[in-house]
């Protein structure tokens, strides 16, 4: 990676999202499995996860911000699953993270989540929002990598407290179902993307991973495969769908005591089924937390205030999150045979089997 990355304009301008695109010498599928569109398939999932992730060094970001925003700042570095994130500190105070997309991510993704957290932000949700650069553009595109920056959100991780109160889980079920009114009505066509942590892609994700697992767990998975093949996957066909954020888990809520203050990390958005915004905030709270299903119906009942459930999306929200906890999972042991030295790809995994667990006792088997 160059010393002096060189910062240039995106493709096209980031206001116009359905237009911006890497230049193709063909429309065939590229090397990286994006199809002629840009957009991530099936057979790139790997590579998004792995072999497109950016490994600037501190030094070459702070340049970036230098010669592009204006920005003379401190950085530190961030965990990120597939991306790099740096947290901006100026006179000592944290004032922005960088964002340094995985290389397989086209700018249509990051206007995706642009125009949701104006539109989060502008309806009173506490969550990030763009800076422009100094020419006005929202993405900078360094040695393929898009490099954007976002305000920092202060606030302390959910994941940091393992004591949930019934007060704090109720208020992040209002939250979310503030978020999923919010996001109702929005629309962009980068949102309809092939994403392996879309719960309508699970049967296809849990299949593919499952030689992975770990044999004296596998049933658990197995189990949750079934069980969306038969029950979720048909009665998802009849419920609405909208975008989500789609990964409102416990690193990426923050707190301040029982109030919830913020959500961050808006890289897994997509067009899905709407209840999975609260099934996968669900699973997540639900982790260390003793008896899942307690966790599920208070979180649920603090979501009703706000965005009320149908009889039909209450009965099959614990088995959408029994998904979404076999999905994290199955994925978790697959990134693990790509990369078996991230810690960072497993950080979930232990408190997510043994959630896992007890939904399967609590659930019916086919």
């Amino acid at each position: 990676m160059p010393g002096a990355p060189t910062c240039v304009a995106p493709p096209t301008p980031s206001t116009t999202p359905v237009s911006c695109r890497w230049p193709r010498a063909s429309t065939s599928r590229s090397d990286s499995g994006a199809d002629s569109e840009g957009y991530m398939t099936e057979d790139s999932a790997d590579y998004s996860q792995i072999a497109g992730r950016p490994r600037f060094s501190t030094a070459s970001i702070r340049t970036v911000l230098q010669d592009a925003y204006g920005i003379d700042a401190d950085l530190a570095a961030l965990p990120s699953e597939r991306d790099q994130n740096f947290r901006v500190i100026e006179d000592g105070v944290a004032r922005y993270v960088v964002k340094v997309s995985n290389a397989a991510e086209q700018p249509p993704i990051v206007d995706l989540q642009r125009r949701a957290m104006d539109q989060l932000s502008a309806a009173g949700l506490g969550c990030p929002v763009v800076v422009p650069a100094s020419d006005g553009q929202h993405v900078q595109v360094v040695d393929r990598h898009l490099v954007w920056v976002l305000t920092f959100l202060p606030g302390d991780l959910m994941a940091d407290h393992a004591g949930r109160s019934a007060q704090l889980l109720r208020a992040f079920g209002v939250f979310l179902g503030r978020v999923t009114r919010a996001l109702a009505d929005f629309e962009h066509p980068a949102a309809d993307r092939h994403l392996q942590w879309n719960v309508l892609q699970a049967e296809a994700v849990l299949s593919r991973y499952l030689p992975d697992v770990e044999e004296s767990r596998r049933r658990l998975v197995q189990t949750a495969l079934d069980a969306f093949a038969v029950r979720v996957e048909p009665a998802l066909s009849q419920l609405p769908r909208s975008v989500i954020h789609n990964d409102a888990n416990d690193h990426n809520v923050l707190i301040d005591g029982d109030t919830i203050t913020g959500l961050i990390d808006f890289g897994d958005m997509v067009h899905s089924a709407t209840l999975n915004e609260l099934a996968v905030g669900c699973a997540y709270a639900a982790l260390g937390q003793g008896d899942p299903t307690q966790v599920i119906q208070t979180v649920a009942a603090g979501h009703a205030t706000s965005a009320p459930l149908t009889k039909e999306e209450r009965a099959l929200l614990p088995e959408l999150v029994r998904t979404r906890l076999a999905t994290s999972v199955a994925i978790s042991a697959h990134q693990h045979t790509l990369d078996p030295h991230d810690a960072y790809l497993t950080v979930s995994e232990g408190q997510a089997w043994q959630t896992l667990a007890a939904m399967d006792d609590a659930l019916p088997h086919n």
